[in-house]
């Protein structure tokens, strides 16, 4: 996992002083993404400046270094891993004379040599790519790494770090995007696509993007996470549940360094941890906290009593509340993107960090692809009712439902909702219109609101396949890949470790939905039942409580939801833009 950063002249514009002294302390600003190394360096008469920081995992020596190149014409400059660049190398570049074992050189050969292999990497990915004219940005299908970049009419200017565009004196002056921050503000993260600050974008899940010296832009959209969902049911389907998740498991343990468990007493890292059983030692770390002992909320004990009872190798810590304030202002200063949920994650890498490891592996994605939250049941049948009742009965109904709180006023806008899109938009949403209202003037908020709602769906597309299906496929696009993904870089990053997802990898997507159009079940519980060896019986007698931190009451000091998810918001807002909400 590394640090991409570069700034590309275009139109005829010459990059200057400022532009290499902004790279400079851009590269120094990611040092935290690449400890390993660090390089810069000016190409095409100093039409491109490209740098890089590197936390090396795959083939340590300094000959994987980058930006790479074999002509010093062509150079690559990328942050993830491709789990299957042996397969790559053996299939398609066995007459290459290579220099490396590393998945940095195969990479290079794909976009020098044979562009279409890309839809065949099996990884997480973003990066640059010059091919001697032109740069090309790219980016994972599955929007596991990002990559952003701001533009005018002379530069190109491209990292790894949102934050960075706030922190260069370059970007002083980038004004807000307000569609940017009410998403922010109705989510608690932002929508794909979407950054705080005018002028800059982000790469697309999926994209090569190409940028001519004249400015001019070609989009390759070379894979697309839409079309997953769409897997019909496969007769005689020979993959069973096992099998899928061993495969992917296995895949992401790809390393030349040790790799530690994020784990807790939850299905999704049991899951991963009794895989991972069959390849390598298990080394499991958790945290919990003082005040959640002796509550359901305390996931150390059975954490602890599985780990044994398998015999992996368990380290937990408890933290104070004391702690946690105290890390929750680091955490400010290392946050990278708007949201307000990425701190249970920062801590447990933080803890994983300390005790030497550079990758990790986290269960993150099983609820989305395999039914875990309690949305689907709730959307599923909300859905039917309005499939049922016509849309004028049930805003009569919904007048009947009083609007003194947030949940019912929930309830009252989901009776109203004409689709399962907006049911779930509504779901999910953290608060609603009249919270708005708290941060725009109120003749705004309409306007706003139906804003945020018409790019929503201009942005996804509902495959037409089964309730469940379609569920999932709102989870991945508006959930996981927009905030657990984008927390599990930056929040890992932030300590300099790699973290892997196994269980959001495009080849087990495909294959679990054909498996859940094949063998369709009840929940995640019924899936998770099929694998073998057996999980712990005390998994799924176990309430689900997930991973939570008890954040809000410390860091807004009142008994009010509300007031403390605000003064959240502010928070988060302000560490990441400089400015107050």
């Amino acid at each position: 996992m590394c640090g991409v950063i570069g700034c590309f002249a275009k139109n005829g514009f010459q990059l200057n002083a400022s532009h290499h002294i902004a790279v400079k302390q851009g590269l120094k600003y990611l040092e935290l993404r690449g400890p390993d190394a660090q390089s810069i360096i000016n190409i095409d008469n100093g039409n491109l400046i490209l740098g890089h920081t590197r936390l090396a995992i795959i083939d340590l020596s300094p000959e994987s270094n980058q930006p790479f190149t074999h002509d010093n014409k062509s150079f690559l400059s990328f942050n993830g891993e491709i789990y299957n660049f042996k397969e790559l190398s053996k299939q398609y570049f066995r007459d290459e004379k290579l220099s490396t074992n590393s998945d940095t050189e195969i990479l290079y050969y794909i976009f020098l040599k044979q562009m279409n292999l890309i839809k065949k990497i099996e990884g997480m990915f973003a990066g640059c790519f010059y091919d001697g004219e032109n740069i090309m940005l790219f980016r994972d299908p599955m929007a596991i790494k990002p990559l952003y970049y701001y533009e005018d009419e002379e530069i190109i200017f491209f990292s790894s770090s949102l934050r960075l565009f706030k922190e260069l004196e370059f970007f002083k002056n980038l004004e807000l995007d307000q569609l940017a921050k009410t998403s922010f503000i109705l989510n608690g993260h932002l929508d794909q696509g979407l950054t705080p600050f005018e002028s800059t974008s982000e790469v697309k899940p999926g994209e090569v993007l190409t940028i001519s010296p004249d400015g001019s832009k070609k989009s390759l959209i070379f894979d697309n996470s839409k079309e997953i969902f769409k897997q019909k049911e496969i007769k005689n389907f020979n993959l069973d549940f096992t099998s899928l998740i061993d495969c992917s498991v296995n895949k992401h343990l790809v390393s030349d360094v040790p790799v530690a468990l994020m784990y807790s007493a939850g299905l999704d890292s049991n899951l991963i941890a009794k895989s991972m059983s069959k390849y390598t030692d298990v080394n499991a770390f958790t945290i919990g906290f003082d005040s959640f002992k002796a509550t359901k909320y305390d996931e150390v004990p059975l954490a602890k009593k599985i780990a044994i009872s398998e015999g992996y190798s368990f380290h937990h810590e408890y933290l104070s509340d004391e702690q946690i304030l105290s890390n929750f202002n680091i955490y400010l200063d290392n946050l990278d993107t708007l949201s307000i949920d990425g701190l249970n994650t920062w801590m447990v890498c933080k803890y994983i960090s300390s005790m030497g490891y550079k990758v990790a592996i986290s269960g993150a994605g099983g609820d989305e692809i395999f039914q875990g939250y309690s949305n689907f049941l709730y959307i599923k049948w909300l859905n039917k009712f309005i499939n049922l009742v016509p849309s004028f009965v049930r805003n009569v109904i919904s007048t009947l439902i009083p609007s003194r709180n947030r949940k019912f006023r929930k309830l009252k806008n989901s009776i109203k909702a004409n689709s399962i899109e907006e049911l779930y938009f509504i779901k999910r949403s953290l608060f609603d219109i009249e919270l708005l209202c708290d941060y725009f003037d109120s003749d705004q908020v309409p306007y706003l609101y139906q804003q945020i709602l018409d790019y929503k769906f201009k942005s996804f597309e509902l495959p037409n396949v089964r309730n469940e299906i379609q569920v999932s496929s709102l989870e991945y696009h508006f959930y996981c890949r927009n905030q657990l993904l984008r927390d599990a870089d930056w929040a890992s990053m932030a300590h300099s470790l790699e973290l892997r997802v196994p269980l959001v990898d495009k080849v087990l997507y495909q294959n679990a939905v054909a498996l859940r159009n094949s063998y369709p079940m009840n929940d995640k519980y019924s899936y998770y039942e099929q694998y073998f060896p057996k999980l712990s019986k005390d998994l799924f007698s176990k309430q689900k409580t997930g991973f939570g931190i008890p954040l809000l009451p410390i860091v807004g000091g009142s008994d009010s939801y509300e007031y403390n998810y605000q003064q959240l918001l502010d928070n988060v807002f302000y560490s990441v833009t400089g400015r107050r909400i």
